[in-house]
């Protein structure tokens, strides 16, 4: 199956907005700690749409997570840096950390009936980020709050403000989200599956608005979906994880079409796609064998390996970044 790229001009001069580590993350647990990330390493550029890419368990929300220090126990970090703008968060205190959250970086949650407060307006929610990270009063952010719902496309934004999560949409919370995300003004957002449990004419809409205002407020999103056919519409580079590490990363032509670990050929080959033509089956699924496995049973080396049907020996052992072309890394011994 072939996915039409989006195009976009790049300039030859690109700047890591967020640049993370060797970062590695763990759980306390009864039987013991596991480790959640073993040692991701990524970067943001300015401006850029970073898709992380994976199936369910491979750690892309706690990427996310660990990224803007949001990490609750029994979660922890265990060590690794995360950069922005050169400076390192993981050592901010928790002053530091609320002015960075909101104002510098934003994040949009999976599901935005949890995310947003049930017991508040949507223009009480929009006004207090401008009031706690921009010092606006209350009627001027109550103005803002409008302004930036009727950006993110809500019909009426002046009766929108004053409803409650319950009274919108699915499509119109999830604007109300992004609205929210961008009232500072981010350099950075994070954007958790934005368009889950949306109908492709609404997750459509979504994508658009996304894309346009990173382009628009040259504004950097990391993007973390399943959806190989989102990555291929949004995104610039992506970067494929598994196991709590990334497998593969490069600019999205690179990654989509030439496919060098054989944890992304597996992606492409078990998508759905037209497989059958008056009743006549042309194409069989090809589904990945087994599922991620848990965190305790991770095997050593190439966490893949155990599903892997070119898998060697010396898969068990550290597996060395290699690169292909000018910006395409994989790690695979093939």
């Amino acid at each position: 199956m072939k996915l039409a790229v989006s195009a976009k001009k790049t300039s030859a001069k690109t700047k890591n907005l967020l640049s993370i580590e060797n970062l590695k993350t763990g759980f306390h647990t009864p039987e013991g700690d596991v480790t959640a990330l073993r040692g991701v390493s990524l970067h943001v550029n300015e401006g850029e749409i970073l898709a992380l890419v994976g199936e369910s368990g491979s750690g892309k929300t706690i990427t996310g997570l660990s990224a803007l220090k949001l990490l609750e126990h029994p979660a922890y970090i265990e060590s690794g840096f995360v950069n922005f703008n050169g400076e390192n968060i993981l050592e901010y205190d928790e002053q530091q950390i609320i002015n960075f959250r909101g104002c510098k970086v934003s994040m949009i949650f999976q599901e935005p009936m949890t995310a947003l407060n049930p017991v508040f307006t949507i223009g009480f929610q929009i006004s207090e980020v401008l009031q706690t990270h921009l010092g606006m009063d209350k009627k001027e952010s109550m103005k803002k709050a409008v302004e930036l719902l009727k950006d993110v496309g809500i019909s009426e934004p002046a009766i929108r403000v004053k409803n409650y999560p319950f009274q919108l949409s699915g499509g119109m919370r999830q604007r109300a989200m992004i609205a929210m995300a961008l009232a500072a003004s981010p350099k950075l957002l994070v954007a958790d599956e934005p368009t889950t449990a949306l109908d492709v004419t609404i997750q459509a809409q979504i994508l658009a608005l996304l894309k346009n205002l990173s382009r628009k407020e040259k504004m950097a999103i990391l993007l973390i979906t399943h959806d190989l056919g989102i990555v291929a519409q949004i995104a610039d580079r992506v970067a494929v994880m598994y196991g709590g590490d990334i497998m593969e990363t490069g600019p999205v032509k690179d990654v989509l079409e030439k496919r060098k670990h054989p944890y992304t050929r597996g992606l492409f080959e078990s998508l759905p796609s037209a497989v059958v033509v008056k009743g006549k089956q042309l194409k069989k699924l090809k589904p990945i064998p087994g599922q991620v496995p848990s965190l305790k049973e991770m095997p050593e080396g190439c966490p893949f390996r155990g599903r892997c049907d070119k898998e060697k020996k010396e898969c068990a052992e550290e597996i060395k970044l290699k690169t292909s072309g000018k910006n395409h890394k994989y790690k695979c011994i093939y």
